[in-house]
């Protein structure tokens, strides 16, 4: 399968996606990522995401994204689908009691 990025296309501060199936936390990681003055568009899952990235790759510097997502697409195939961005990959757990 082709990726959703062109590798040679330069890097420049775009836009980042931020994949996260739990509303706090991707809240909380756009905020972050706003205050340090990026430009972020927020998904709870995968296929939402790939499906923004496929319509606006040129807009995006990277991809943020959970490894486990409630959806289908997980964040391992987001990360595979886009590797030719600079990504970052995150999981998380919390303790709920």
């Amino acid at each position: 399968m082709r990726s959703v990025f062109e590798p040679d296309r330069p890097m420049t501060l775009r836009t980042i996606v931020v994949i996260e199936d739990d509303p706090m936390l991707r809240q909380d990681t756009t905020d972050m990522l706003e205050a340090a003055g990026l430009s972020v568009v927020g998904f709870e899952d995968g296929d939402q995401a790939l499906d923004y990235l496929r319509h606006h790759r040129q807009d995006v510097s990277g991809v943020f994204t959970d490894v486990k997502l409630a959806t289908e697409t997980d964040g391992f195939e987001v990360a595979h689908l886009v590797t030719a961005t600079r990504r970052l990959t995150t999981s998380a757990t919390i303790d709920k009691t």
